[in-house]
């Protein structure tokens, strides 16, 4: 019998109907309790009014006159229970199992602390897989889980992360650009305010205590970042002293195996301060709470797996020392924690050099020494303060600079000491069959003479002045507030062809020096409502920038920039505001995240926002204070809007068991008011002559669903399952895109495209085994050692989207740039480690394998094959008489091969 569309719907009815009966009976009648008794830990006093809650449910109960809390209606399964009383530190006791029809007993001693409310909270069991009251994705990584990762730097732990992908050594977070992202260290920004980027601070990952990573819904207190925020917590010192020695390296032995010439060394030691606490007090001096100190020194020098130069020069002569590879990296940290009562002060001073070329040039392939060295240097001082006010109240205060510096020159030269490069050799003569004609043809595509091209040196440096005060006002709302300060003082002075010197140019073919010292800052207030169960966080933010005196004065003196109309300039005093004489900007965004418990073990959250920065300075203040232009230069534009974010997530997190867990986000981002280089119209002026200006006039859009999966089969196993499916699109891949076309004589694309770092599908996993010391396993019989653990990184991607030739004869692409994907890649990394122990002092003996089965992943796409460039590929006709632009030998075109490091850890 055939059922009508009525009788469908009306069965289907139904059988759900009867599903909800059958499930919900099933549940009433496989329902457990929990019951206990909160008191004081000192003195064994009954806590009246504790707060005892099933995280992730709307279920829990509060002490009576006698302690006593009894829970009922609860299905089979494993909890978190936390207890919370104001004058004590939150206890979270982890997989409380709870069974059919039984009653668990659980008594809880809770700690008293002078700390405000919240500030620490005591974990009795595991670590909880599930966070039901997160509103954001965020994930964090402890000490203990950071030493597991096959990982030298901050951003080899974020590429293993969800949502996050590395293109050309940038990290793109849920599909934004690399400078979206904002770096906390010890609640310091690290930004670069010139390029948006972080390169100038680098820190050693066993230097980190926490790693925090926010993909999406992050609230009002972040800011300047559109994409991610990453905050890293440095290590402190304890009551004993502590420390550790590593060394790796990758040419050990007889060097038979091809390695890249790689050595790294690391120290840490911390403790109770030597001086205050040793000496100080011998001299009847004595002050009072705890002083602890930690330091870490960490060395990576490589040649990499590519050819590199002979010697490296860097910015200054003391530097020489350092610069003793292709890649060197140095980091220092000494930190210093006073605490007294409810008191912390830190002290924090970091220090950083990365000295390189910046990559592989292929052209200089054979005078890589003429090419250029880059130094970038990084400096962080801030002094830190937590404060309680009373058990409900606290403030952080930061008071620091960050300075950072980037030289790039070739062999320490000055601009006005650099020759013009060259590609002379070899003579080569082609010959035109059937005519006979001879082409002499005196290049090979190689530089042989001279230098590169360019000569640079920027600054920035920082003072920032930050506040926030927390207070859990009611027993439902914990409210926090703050404001943020920066002055900056930044020079830049960038010169191209430096040989190109005119009577009016006396720097060379093109130039741009400044000097600005801008000012920037933020409010913002944020709550966090707790109602039965439900988490609520909605804040509000303000940002604003007060541009430097360069961008007034060219608004105000026509003589100082021509170029600009008198629109132009009343366009930009209607849109800043004016404060303290200085023109300025701002920005309002709105913050929404929810959490809310759909059963005992599923948890449906949804944020929403708006997430702005202010433009990178460069697009700012580029030539503003030229009054004569070269051949299409590139101008900042004082007036230029904050870069803006409309992003939105809805997530469900579901519970197994204590030890398997499941989170499955979908997201959606609007970023827009990009900059973007367009031609001015001038009256009179020739096409190739007029200028380029930047506007917010660029868009994007990227969407996409992520699932993390994470399992402990056993205190021996840990799995963790990360996939991530993505879409990312929009108008330009760089805000100089319309330039760069113009230098190819091409048409910038009007149309939505893919972007360049679009990496559509990612998946990968970690597998974590560790037999602890004692322990006695056997594995198919096999007794295997103890001490000794694996750790598995794989991963397996979608490959780099390029843009394909359609038509070889015609040379022809395609209409739409990067339309196109290269063959999937996996890449797989293990590592092996030993242990032994002997009085008090731990050897642990390690070997680590990066690319394991020496896969070879393409970095440079032949548009016609969609493959890596291999001698024999087809090339474009036009290509064939010119050998610039042949890359099939070009050893960058594929990522580095497999990679063996051996090393050794002493900690004590």
């Amino acid at each position: 019998m055939k059922l009508t569309p009525v009788r469908k719907r009306a069965s289907l009815l139904a059988i759900i109907l009867l599903f909800l009966f059958i499930t919900s009976s099933s549940i009433y009648a496989q329902t457990g309790s929990i019951r206990g008794r909160v008191i004081d830990k000192e003195t064994n006093a009954e806590i009246i009014g504790a707060n005892v809650i099933i995280k992730g449910t709307y279920k829990g109960a509060a002490s009576d006159f006698d302690g006593n809390f009894y829970i009922t209606g609860l299905t089979a399964g494993d909890y978190d229970i936390e207890v919370s009383m104001i004058g004590y530190k939150i206890q979270l006791h982890t997989g409380v199992k709870v069974t059919k029809n039984s009653v668990v007993s659980l008594d809880i001693k809770l700690e008293p602390t002078v700390l405000a409310f919240g500030q620490e909270v005591v974990v009795v069991g595991k670590k909880p897989l599930f966070q039901p009251d997160l509103t954001s994705s965020l994930q964090r990584l402890n000490s203990n889980e950071i030493g597991n990762k096959i990982a030298d730097n901050i951003d080899d732990l974020l590429e293993q992360q969800v949502g996050i992908v590395k293109v050309d050594n940038e990290i793109h977070i849920r599909g934004g650009r690399a400078d979206e992202n904002l770096y906390i260290i010890d609640r310091v920004s690290t930004k670069d305010p010139l390029t948006g980027k972080s390169y100038g601070v680098f820190l050693s990952v066993d230097a980190i205590d926490e790693l925090e990573v926010i993909t999406g819904g992050f609230n009002a207190e972040y800011g300047q970042a559109m994409s991610g925020i990453i905050e890293v917590k440095t290590k402190e010192g304890g009551q004993e002293y502590h420390g550790s020695i590593s060394m790796k390296s990758d040419h050990l032995g007889t060097g038979e195996i091809e390695n890249f010439n790689t050595d790294a060394v690391e120290i840490s030691l911390g403790g109770p301060e030597p001086f205050v606490n040793n000496l100080l007090p011998a001299l009847g001096i004595n002050i009072p709470g705890s002083l602890t100190f930690f330091t870490n020194g960490y060395m990576f020098l490589s040649d990499t797996y590519l050819p590199h130069a002979s010697a490296l020069k860097p910015s200054i002569r003391q530097y020489d020392p350092l610069a003793q590879r292709q890649e060197n990296n140095w980091s220092a940290l000494y930190k210093i924690t006073w605490k007294y009562k409810n008191t912390k002060i830190s002290g924090i001073y970091k220090r950083s050099l990365q000295i390189n070329q910046g990559g592989f040039n292929y052209r200089y392939m054979n005078w890589l020494d003429h090419y250029n060295t880059i130094t970038w240097e990084g400096i962080q001082s801030n002094l830190l303060l937590t404060h309680s006010f009373n058990t409900k109240t606290f403030i952080e205060a930061d008071f620091g600079r960050v300075f950072i510096n980037k030289h790039s020159a070739v062999l320490g030269k000055y601009f006005d000491e650099y020759d013009i490069a060259n590609d002379i050799n070899p003579i080569q003569y082609l010959v035109d069959f059937p005519d006979g004609d001879i082409t002499v043809w005196n290049k090979d595509g190689f530089y042989d003479t001279g230098d590169a091209s360019n000569w640079h040196d920027h600054y920035s440096d920082t003072w920032t002045l930050k506040a926030e005060l927390t207070s859990q006002i009611s027993s439902n709302n914990r409210l926090k507030a703050g404001f943020i300060t920066e002055f900056t003082d930044m020079q830049v002075i960038d010169i191209d062809d430096p040989w190109l010197k005119t009577a009016d140019n006396s720097f060379g073919g093109s130039w741009d020096i400044y000097r600005v010292k801008p000012g920037a800052g933020s409010f913002f207030i944020q709550d966090k409502i707790v109602y039965e169960g439900m988490i609520i966080n909605v804040g509000l933010r303000y940002d604003y920038m007060l541009l430097g005196s360069i961008a007034t004065d060219i608004i105000d003196d026509m003589n100082l920039s021509p170029h600009l109309s008198k629109k132009f300039r009343e366009d930009f005093k209607s849109n800043t505001f004016k404060i303290f004489n200085r023109r300025g900007k701002a920005h309002l965004s709105p913050r929404l995240g929810i959490s809310h418990p759909l059963t005992d073990s599923d948890v449906l959250f949804f944020s929403y926002g708006h997430f702005s920065q202010r433009p990178n300075y460069e697009y700012i203040y580029a030539s503003l204070n030229k009054t004569k232009l070269g051949a299409s230069p590139l101008l900042g534009n004082p007036d230029l809007n904050p870069t803006t974010t409309v992003a939105y997530e809805i997530g469900v997190k579901h519970k197994f068991s204590e030890d398997q867990v499941i989170n499955i986000t979908a997201f959606y981002k609007d970023l827009f008011d990009y900059a973007t280089s367009e031609q001015l119209t001038i009256k009179g002026e020739k096409s190739l002559k007029r200028p380029f200006m930047y506007f917010n006039m660029d868009y994007a859009r990227s969407r996409g669903v992520e699932v993390f999966l994470q399992r402990r089969f056993s205190q021996l196993l840990s799995v963790r399952l990360n996939g991530t499916y993505s879409m990312v699109t929009g108008k330009s891949n760089s805000p100089n895109e319309a330039l760069e076309k113009l230098a190819v004589n091409r048409e910038k694309s009007l149309d939505e495209t893919f972007m360049y770092w679009d990496v559509p599908l990612r998946i990968s996993t970690d597998l974590n085994f560790y037999i602890p010391q004692n322990e006695n396993i056997r594995i198919l019989n096999i007794p295997m050692p103890n001490d000794f653990g694996i750790n598995i990184h794989w991963q397996i991607s979608s490959g780099r989207r390029y843009t394909p030739m359609v038509d070889l004869e015609l040379e022809k692409y395609d209409e739409n740039a990067y339309s196109a994907l290269a063959e999937p890649w996996q890449l797989c990394d293990i590592k092996f480690t030993k242990g032994f122990t002997t009085k008090n002092i731990n050897f642990n003996i390690f070997c680590q394998v990066e690319n394991f089965f020496n896969a070879k992943i393409a970095q440079i796409i032949n548009p016609v094959t969609g493959r890596a460039w291999e001698p024999g590929d087809p090339i474009p006709m036009s290509w064939r008489d010119d050998l610039t632009d042949l890359p099939q030998d070009n050893p960058a075109r594929y990522r580095e091969p497999r990679n063996i490091m051996i090393g050794i850890k002493v900690k004590f």
